[in-house]
């Protein structure tokens, strides 16, 4: 890895460590009941967390809908970057289906499986092990 590289990761890591502290001391804040809100996110993941986060940043009222438990007294949930990989119990393996014709999904190359032993494989149902267990798309 070259000198550049070192640096823009360092930096990144940086940047994402300050981001998840400063989304620590503004989550902090006391939310108020309301009926009527500006927007309604589902789901806090990759797209559903930083679009809340960039709607109320923006100065909307956000309402944000979040299935898993809540970990905020977790500081590893906040400050994820120097807590990598998150540990299983925070994990929430949810899978999907994108079709509604099972033969379309089968050759779609995203599909997890579960094998015997627990561990997933991700491939089209053409390639799956003989003894897995299609879950969807994760």
């Amino acid at each position: 890895m070259m000198l550049s590289d070192r640096r823009h990761s360092f930096l990144a890591i940086l940047a994402l460590t300050l981001f998840s502290i400063f989304g620590l001391a503004s989550a902090s804040r006391k939310c108020n009941a309301r009926d009527i809100y500006d927007y309604i996110v589902v789901g806090s993941g990759p797209g559903g967390g930083i679009v809340a986060s960039n709607l109320a940043l923006a100065g909307h009222s956000v309402l944000l809908i979040e299935a898993g438990r809540d970990a905020s007294d977790d500081l590893s949930t906040t400050v994820n970057t120097l807590y990598y990989p998150q540990s299983l119990d925070l994990q929430w393996s949810f899978f999907v289906r994108h079709h509604s014709n099972s033969t379309v999904e089968d050759r779609y190359r995203l599909l997890t499986w579960t094998l015997p032993d627990g561990t997933y494989w991700v491939g089209p149902k053409s390639e799956a092990p003989a003894d897995a267990k299609l879950n969807g798309v994760w």
